[in-house]
């Protein structure tokens, strides 16, 4: 049974402008952001200016949100209950997300943007028995696109500019072959703003992907030898779908070879980052020459005995080709990855505390390179209470 702080994985608007030299040169720091009792989970960061966090606390069963503007410290609010969440910043900053809650009818999800400080502005987006698994993107128009698992089908959701309300419509499942699909999606809105989703699909055991074509939904079939079930994360750059998801070699990657629908074959699925990566969240982020970047946790072996997962961050380097560096001790979940406007890398994630598991906190860990200037937040102290 999924729980509300279910693992998702989603797209986040960025602002890119370059990457990072090689991983050999790079260094990371850890900062504890929210050290209350066991927070930190389905964590998505984004970056405008500011960097924003939106997670879930597992104590008090709600969504709360972090932010930090350069040079000061980080601040914490509590946004309300619900779980499933996903995080898109507009042109001005502002964030949006999309989470599920529950209602009369069963589970809503929902669509809040902040106005202020401890201020969201929320509509429902749709409603039904069973809603989860949600992703949000916002469009080069400012459009509003959602797309969330409805009960085993997967829908989408858009808010135009200057219509009330969404509309929604289904992209997958439903009579006559009710399929079981849309797992964990990850929408992606083009420069054109033309939506695209990755999901999973348990009826096809592969790696889906669906594009609107402007009148309807085209579905592809992206791997077919995955084992997708959960943990997929899509962004799209010059038109190209750039999939990040765990498969039959672990960790795995997918794009277009040549145009649409020329999936990698390496021979037959997509290539390999890393086979210890695991299945407790994975983000995908592009910089602004194209490079893929990517977070997600490993499993590694502890010297007492038994396997943890540690927070790993790999770096395209060319076909078939990954680098990967250990950016903090096992015992992590849910990472999201986020380029400040220098294009260095700072990943959200809940972190176990020591000798306190399973109890996490809320942490971002900062790449410093090359003599570059990272944000500095309050001074990593646990605190149970």
């Amino acid at each position: 049974m999924k729980t509300l702080f279910k693992r998702c994985v989603v797209s986040i608007v960025l602002f890119a402008v370059g990457g990072l030299p090689p991983l050999a040169s790079a260094a990371w720091i850890q900062e504890v952001v929210d050290n209350s009792r066991d927070v930190g989970f389905a964590s998505q960061i984004g970056f405008h200016g500011d960097f924003h966090v939106v997670y879930f606390d597992n104590t008090n069963h709600v969504l709360k949100y972090a932010h930090q503007a350069s040079g000061t410290p980080w601040t914490v609010e509590n946004i309300g209950p619900g779980g499933h969440a996903s995080l898109a910043l507009d042109a001005n900053g502002a964030p949006h997300i999309a989470f599920t809650v529950q209602s009369a009818g069963g589970t809503a999800v929902a669509h809040a943007v902040r106005t202020g400080p401890g201020q969201w502005a929320t509509v429902t987006v749709d409603q039904g028995p069973s809603i989860s698994d949600t992703s949000i993107a916002i469009g080069p128009n400012g459009a509003i696109h959602v797309a969330y698992r409805f009960g085993s089908q997967l829908k989408y959701a858009v808010n135009s500019p200057g219509t009330p309300g969404f509309a929604s419509m289904l992209v997958d499942g439903g009579a006559p072959l009710n399929k079981n699909t849309g797992v964990t999606p990850s929408i992606a809105v083009d420069s054109t703003g033309r939506p695209s989703i990755a999901y999973g699909s348990y009826t096809d055991h592969a790696l889906m992907f669906a594009q609107w074509n402007g009148a309807k939904w085209v579905l592809d079939t992206a791997d077919a030898y995955s084992n997708v079930g959960s943990y997929i994360s899509l962004s799209m750059a010059n038109g190209r779908p750039n999939v990040a998801y765990f498969g039959k070699n672990g960790l795995q990657f997918q794009t277009w070879v040549s145009g649409p629908g020329d999936w990698i074959r390496n021979p037959t699925f997509g290539e390999t980052v890393d086979t210890a990566g695991t299945q407790l969240g994975v983000s995908i982020v592009l910089d602004g020459a194209g490079v893929q970047h990517i977070a997600y946790p490993a499993m590694v072996n502890l010297p007492a005995g038994g396997a943890s997962a540690e927070l790993r961050y790999a770096t395209r380097t060319g076909a078939n080709a990954w680098v990967h560096e250990t950016v903090d001790v096992p015992g992590i979940a849910d990472p999201s990855l986020a380029l400040d406007a220098g294009g260095v890398p700072h990943i959200s994630y809940g972190s176990a505390v020591p000798g306190s598991q399973p109890l996490f906190v809320l942490k971002v860990a900062t790449v410093v390179s090359n003599n570059r200037i990272i944000h500095t937040g309050p001074k990593p102290v646990f605190r149970d209470n």
